[in-house]
C-alpha cells in the first residue's frame, strides 16, 4: 500500500536515506568510546531522499564520501550527584538539587522535576578524512510550564535561570549567555525549542543543534567537540532520563566499511499545533477557511457553508535510512463539535487532508478540494468513518483521538512524516479546539488546541571511520587539490587529454526548506557549477576553485518545491564535464 506522489517516481521520496542518528543505552558504561555510525554513499537530511544504498557487503570506491556521525555513552558521575553542586565545583550553579542519570522515570508534577542532570560524552573526534557537518545533542527530558530554563554545554551556559542564581558562575562556566532577569547576552533558543514544539509536563526526546546552543558566544561546534568529551547540564526544569550526541560529518573510503547494525531505540514526543499551514495555500476552495481557535468560535452549520480547519505540526523523524524507522502511534488529540452527517438532509460528508492526500465520507464532493490535494486515498475511508460514527452529531464536546496509522498506514504515516511537517485540513460540518489539554508556547502564554502524539523506534548501521590522512577532507572543510600536472618524455609540454572530468556521487543533501548543498566527486580536479530551478535549471551557483570533492549550497528555495538540477565542472584545460538532471523536493 503507498501513495502516488507527483513526480516521486524521480526517487526523491524513495531511496533510503543516508543520514545516522543513533542514541546510546541508557545504561552503558561511563567514558565508553563508541564506534561510528555512517550512512550510505552521499549524506541525505530528507529522511528517505537521494542516494545510493550502500550496505557492509558492497565494496565502495575510492570517491564515495558517506556520512559519519559519532555515538558516546552519557553518564552523571561530573560530580558527587547526592549533593546540591556549589558555585565552586566546576559545574553552573542552579542551587537545586542534582538528579542521577539513570533513566528511572521521573512522575510528572513531582518537586523533583525542580532539578539539575549533569552528564557527559566521551569519544574520539575523527582526525583525518572526515569532513563536520554539524552536531545534534538529544535529550530525552520533561519540563514544567514555567520560563526559567538552562542549559550547560562545555563552558557556556545559556537559557533564562532562576532569578536568585542569574550571576552564579562556576569556575568551569566561560560564558554566560543568559537572558532576562538581568542576563547580558540573548540566547533563548533551549526554552524556545521547547515551548514553541512540545508540550510541558510530558516526556519528549529534543534535537537540539549545538550551533543553535552555543549561538552568541565565542566557541563554534568543533571547538567544544575536538577534545573528545562534552559535559553537558539541564537546570531548573529539564530532569534528564536519556541522552545521546549525534555528529555528522562526511568521509571518504577506498575500501568496504566495517560496519554492524545498531541496537534498535524508541522516540516519543507530544507536539502542541501551529495555526494555518505550511504550504501557502488551502487544500480546500470553497467556504472559510480558519484554525482550530477560530474554529470553537463559530457555530456548526451542517446545512450551510462548508468549512474548512487547518493546522499543522514540527514533527521532525530521526534522521535514518526510512526503512529502519516503524512508527508505531500517530495520534490527534482533540475535541470536536460535529452536526450533521450523512444522516442529515441533505447529506454533509466530511473529509481529511494529510499533507495533500485526501480521505473522505463516501458521497463527499472532492471537487472542493485545491490543487494541493496531490491524491485520494479511499482505501482509508472505512477508518475516517470508524473515526466519525461515535461522535454525536448533536454539537455536543466530545474528546477523540484521530489515529492516523489506522486512517493511512503506518508506513504511510511515515512517509507523510518525513516530509518535515505535518499539514492537517479538516472540512465538514465540525469545529475543532483541544481535548482538554493545554501548554505553554512563550512565556506564560497558554494555548490549547490539537496535539499529535508520535512514538516508534529505530536503528542504523554503525561503521568505523577510515583512517586516511591523505583525504582532500578536513574537520576544517575540503582540502583543495592542485591539478596534476602531466609532461611528455622528453619535454615540459604539459599534457591535455582532452576529456572532461568524471563526474560521480551527485546527490543533493542536507535539504531544509529553504536551502539544500549539492555534493559530488571528480576524478581531477576541476570547478564546481550548479544550475538549478523549479522546473528548469535556470539559475547558477558556482565555485571556481579546482577540487576533486565539490559541495555548493543553494539558499532562497521554495517550501515543498521540485527542483530539478544538474552540474558542470571544468579542468584546467578547459574540458567540461555536465551531468543528467536529478531532482529534489524541500521540506515543507
Amino acid at each position: 500500500m503507498s501513495f502516488k506522489f507527483r513526480r516521486l517516481k524521480l526517487g526523491v521520496l524513495e531511496d533510503p536515506a543516508v543520514i545516522s542518528l543513533v542514541c546510546s543505552l541508557l545504561f552503558a558504561a561511563c567514558g565508553d568510546k563508541q564506534a561510528y555510525d555512517q550512512g550510505t554513499a552521499l549524506e541525505d537530511t530528507v529522511l528517505g531522499g537521494g542516494g545510493a544504498s550502500r550496505t557492509n557487503e558492497a565494496p565502495t570506491v575510492s570517491t564515495t564520501p558517506a556520512v559519519v556521525t559519532v555515538r558516546a555513552a552519557p553518564s552523571y558521575n561530573i560530580v558527587n550527584v547526592t549533593q546540591i553542586i556549589p558555585a565552586t565545583s566546576g559545574l553552573p550553579d542552579f542551587t537545586t538539587p542534582m538528579l542521577p542519570f539513570t533513566g528511572a522515570p521521573v512522575a510528572i508534577g513531582s518537586p523533583v522535576l525542580n532539578a539539575q542532570t549533569p552528564f557527559h560524552f566521551n569519544y574520539d573526534f575523527p582526525q583525518n578524512n572526515y569532513q563536520f557537518v554539524e552536531a545534534h545533542l538529544v535529550i530525552d527530558t520533561a519540563r514544567d510550564s514555567s520560563d526559567t530554563e538552562g542549559i550547560f554545554v562545555d563552558g557556556i551556559f545559556t537559557g533564562r535561570p532562576p532569578l536568585a542564581n542569574v550571576n552564579n558562575a562556576s569556575s568551569e562556566t566561560i560564558e554566560t549567555l543568559f537572558f532576562g532577569n538581568g542576563g547580558p547576552t540573548t540566547n533563548t533558543f533551549y526554552i524556545d525549542y521547547s515551548l514553541a514544539h512540545y508540550k510541558v509536563a510530558t516526556r519528549n526526546s529534543f534535537d537540539l543543534l549545538l550551533s543553535d546552543l552555543l549561538q552568541g558566544s565565542q566557541k563554534t561546534s568543533i571547538d567544544v567537540l575536538k577534545d573528545n568529551r562534552l559535559n553537558v547540564v539541564t537546570g531548573d526544569d529539564s530532569p534528564v532520563y536519556q541522552a545521546y550526541l549525534v555528529i555528522r560529518g562526511r568521509t571518504i573510503s577506498d575500501s568496504s566499511l566495517s560496519c554492524a547494525q545498531s541496537p534498535t531505540y524508541t522516540f516519543t514526543n507530544r507536539y502542541i499545533h501551529n495555526d494555518g499551514n505550511t504550504v501557502g495555500g488551502s487544500a480546500f476552495t470553497t467556504g472559510p477557511i480558519g484554525n482550530p481557535r477560530q474554529s470553537w468560535q463559530t457555530n456548526v452549520n451542517p446545512f450551510g457553508t462548508y468549512k474548512a480547519i487547518e493546522f499543522y505540526f514540527d514533527a521532525p523523524l530521526p534522521k535514518v535510512a526510512i526503512e529502519n524507522i516503524n512508527v508505531t502511534n500517530a495520534n490527534i488529540l482533540m475535541t470536536l463539535k460535529r452536526n450533521g452527517s450523512l444522516a442529515s438532509t441533505p447529506a454533509k460528508p466530511s473529509a481529511i487532508i494529510v499533507n495533500g492526500v485526501g480521505v473522505a465520507e463516501p458521497g463527499f464532493d472532492k471537487t472542493l478540494a485545491s490543487s494541493l490535494v496531490e491524491t485520494w486515498y479511499d482505501a482509508g475511508s472505512t477508518a475516517f468513518q470508524s473515526f466519525l460514527a461515535p461522535i454525536p452529531t448533536t454539537s455536543a464536546s466530545t474528546n477523540v483521538t484521530l489515529n492516523l496509522v489506522n486512517i493511512l498506514g503506518a508506513s504511510n504515516v511515515r512517509t507523510l512524516l518525513q516530509q518535515g511537517k505535518l499539514n492537517i485540513s479538516f472540512a465538514g460540518p465540525f469545529i475543532i479546539s483541544a481535548s482538554g489539554l493545554t501548554s505553554a508556547r512563550g512565556f506564560s502564554a497558554p494555548i490549547d488546541g490539537p496535539e499529535l502524539e508520535l512514538a516508534g523506534t529505530y536503528s542504523t548501521e554503525v561503521c568505523e571511520v577510515p583512517d586516511n590522512p591523505d583525504s582532500v577532507l578536513s574537520q576544517d572543510g575540503v582540502r583543495v587539490i592542485a591539478p596534476t600536472v602531466t609532461v611528455e618524455e622528453g619535454s615540459s609540454e604539459v599534457l591535455n587529454d582532452g576529456a572532461g572530468p568524471a563526474i560521480s556521487s551527485l546527490q543533493a543533501t542536507e535539504i531544509g526548506s529553504t536551502k539544500a548543498t549539492i555534493l559530488w566527486l571528480t576524478d581531477e580536479p576541476s570547478t564546481s557549477v550548479v544550475q538549478y530551478g523549479v522546473g528548469n535549471t535556470a539559475q547558477i551557483a558556482q565555485n571556481s576553485e579546482l577540487t576533486t570533492f565539490h559541495q555548493i549550497q543553494l539558499i532562497g528555495l521554495s517550501p515543498y518545491k521540485y527542483y530539478d538540477f544538474k552540474v558542470t565542472s571544468t579542468d584546467k584545460f578547459g574540458n567540461a564535464s555536465t551531468s543528467n538532471v536529478q531532482v529534489f523536493v524541500t521540506l515543507r
